[in-house]
């Protein structure tokens, strides 16, 4: 039975600053109000860094902990250098990916490569960790974006970045500890793109965030099924859905990132760079790295 997922929320990403002054702009997590976050468990953070003045990213992120969660840097233009505390060191390239599990907990660094356009541009996502899974071993892996799939349609283009789709048999990272599927998706004109029951779950929560231009989302709103229009710099957060219609009735390109994920019911605590369960956890992983 085909059910168009319900509307949850819309946001807007907001401009913040964060490492050793970087300029970003922060999409999630949503503020209920000044202080109270309406949580998307297992999605934790997503801020999108985008300049060609290098005074608004050069002293990049220096060395600081994470523990209990992933961070996935995708990279559209411009490169970061990553090094942490196990040794481990990599260049994460236009185009690619840089994966960590902080497990256990680690330090690292994200420094940016200063090239001669000034340009970068990229996203990180914070991803939780399941509470069976918050003590793994740290991991960290560097993907060029020769190994993640292209999907050449006549509707559009699907990079997958993580996860499957109903377009092809190619996947791409595989996540090993909780469902994940996030797309770089572009739209051509008049154009539609569905993602089906073998992407979404009713179980899923599901986000689109637009950069370029503008979709309509066919949804449910107060019930009823509707066309929903996402602008540029929009979020929507939709549930209980298992396939989803996504259209662009403009004359230009449209770009967006796709993501689902199982909802994650599971308790959250977070302080800083730590997300765990429990206070307990994070006066432990404070300690751990005092």
């Amino acid at each position: 039975m085909k059910n168009y997922p319900d509307f949850v929320l819309t946001t807007s990403g907001r401009f913040t600053s964060d490492g050793a002054g970087v300029r970003l702009k922060r999409i999630l997590p949503i503020f209920k109000n000044y202080r109270e976050i309406f949580e998307v468990n297992p999605f934790l953070l997503l801020d999108e860094f985008k300049s060609e003045n290098e005074n608004d990213y050069r002293n990049g992120f220096p060395l600081h902990p994470h523990k209990g969660f992933q961070t996935i840097t995708y990279m559209k233009w411009g490169s970061f250098e990553h090094k942490d505390s196990l040794g481990n060191s990599g260049i994460i390239k236009e185009g690619g990916i840089q994966w960590m599990v902080a497990g256990s907990g680690l330090q690292h660094s994200e420094m940016p490569i200063i090239n001669q356009d000034k340009r970068i541009w990229g996203y990180q996502l914070w991803f939780n960790l399941p509470k069976q899974y918050k003590y793994v071993d740290p991991y960290y892996k560097n993907i060029q974006k020769e190994e993640l799939p292209l999907l050449n349609l006549k509707e559009g283009i699907i990079k997958i970045l993580f996860g499957k789709t109903n377009y092809s048999e190619e996947k791409g990272i595989q996540n090993p500890y909780w469902k994940l599927n996030y797309y770089d998706v572009t739209i051509y004109p008049e154009q539609s793109l569905y993602f089906n029951h073998q992407v979404i779950d009713i179980e899923d929560w599901i986000i689109c965030y637009v950069y370029q231009n503008e979709i309509h989302l066919n949804i449910k709103l107060n019930h009823k099924e509707t066309f929903y229009k996402l602008v540029e710099n929009q979020l929507i957060l939709l549930e209980k859905g298992n396939i989803l219609e996504i259209k662009n009735l403009s004359d230009k390109p449209s770009q967006f990132l796709f993501l689902n994920s199982t909802k994650l019911n599971e308790p959250i605590v977070r302080y800083g760079p730590f997300v765990m369960n429990t206070e307990k956890e994070i006066l432990e992983a404070i300690h751990q790295f005092s």
